[in-house]
């Protein structure tokens, strides 16, 4: 499922006409309804682990509410992704580290041999990228991320190195120093999101790559009023937050974001980031489990001493709140991240059981 995943988001073109759009759905989608499906007489055994405990009962509580409302679209959307962490997590489905690092040498070398034949996105060097609106952008790597125009990536990178550090003063392992960190890493994620403060200084750089990682444009922003409508995530977070205070036990299910946000600000974003928030305001207080089952990862990561499965952990906690469109079952990044956390001992281990059969 990922290598086809990385072959299909590398090889065809996404900006098909309606006709094959359909076709090109069905093949996208249809992997993960398969994997999903076979892996059924892993998922009725009797004995669950606590996030994946936590996980079917969310899935339960929101298929309820969805279909007393005719919510379809949730049930499908929120059901397939709940099943599918919970087929992966019993048939112990995971993806190892050599072969994420052969698809992403593979990706160096395709990308800089479809930018030479001129059909590439992305470019090698900065300034060669095919979008306008960000030239700096480039494919992946340490190097090309300093060059992503992505702040969420840089942050995750700062707290990777500040999590590494941490273990030189504190050992890591199941203790509550690192059952905070995540959420401390998370709120600091949100306050350097919404640091007017500090955007006020900046918004007289005249550094276009400075520009393009703070304000998505090489010209930056003349006000701070620029500079904070330029950050979208902060304006989806709003949006969200009043959702979801307008229903909070079980959200508004479905929603078009134009509904709630100035058509003018609605159109600068495609509505489908910020999925955590967005979660919440669809769902409600349910949502609450997910984000238990989140940090129960980070838990087992803790005890089982597994670092590589805590900094995918951190990765997943901070850019669920940043992006959302790869968080669906059938995504090449979704599939490496939570295939890599199944690859620990931490998701092998026989935990604390929940047996669902009854004594």
């Amino acid at each position: 499922m990922l290598i086809y995943a990385w072959a299909l988001y590398t090889f065809i073109d996404r900006g098909v006409e309606e006709s094959a759009s359909v076709q090109l759905y069905v093949a996208t989608v249809a992997p993960a309804v398969l994997f999903i499906l076979f892996s059924i007489p892993c998922c009725i055994r009797f004995r669950y682990q606590k996030p994946a405990f936590a996980l079917l009962i969310f899935l339960i509580l929101t298929a309820s509410c969805s279909l007393a409302r005719a919510d379809f679209a949730t049930l499908i959307s929120v059901g397939s992704l709940c099943a599918m962490l919970i087929a992966m997590r019993h048939s112990k489905a995971s993806v190892g580290p050599r072969l994420i690092n052969i698809l992403f040498l593979l990706s160096i070398v395709t990308c800089a041999t479809m930018h030479s034949l001129g059909i590439g996105q992305y470019g090698i060097l900065p300034g060669q990228a095919v979008d306008e609106s960000i030239p700096w952008r480039v494919s992946a790597a340490l190097y090309f991320l300093i060059f992503s125009a992505s702040r969420t990536g840089l942050i995750v990178l700062v707290l990777w190195i500040a999590f590494l550090a941490s273990m030189k003063v504190v050992p890591f392992r199941e203790r509550a120093f690192y059952k905070l960190f995540i959420p401390c890493a998370v709120a600091s994620f949100v306050i350097a999101l919404n640091a007017e403060g500090i955007l006020v200084l900046l918004t007289d750089s005249r550094n276009p790559i400075a520009n393009a990682l703070l304000f998505k444009s090489t010209e930056g922003a003349a006000s701070v009023e620029q500079a904070s409508t330029s950050i979208e995530r902060t304006m989806l977070w709003s949006a969200h937050a009043q959702i979801f205070m307008e229903n909070p036990w079980i959200g508004r299910g479905t929603f078009k974001l134009e509904d709630v946000v100035p058509l003018a600000e609605a159109s600068t974003t495609t509505g489908s980031e910020s999925f955590m928030t967005a979660l919440f305001a669809r769902i409600g207080t349910p949502a609450v489990l997910f984000v238990y089952f989140i940090y129960l990862l980070a838990v087992n990561a803790a005890r089982e001493r597994d670092r590589f499965s805590y900094c995918l952990v951190i990765f997943f906690s901070v850019s669920s709140l940043a992006y959302g469109s790869y968080i669906v079952p059938y995504d090449f990044v979704f599939l490496a991240v939570f295939g890599a956390i199944n690859y620990s001992r931490s998701a092998c281990m026989p935990l604390r059981a929940f047996p669902l059969r009854a004594s």
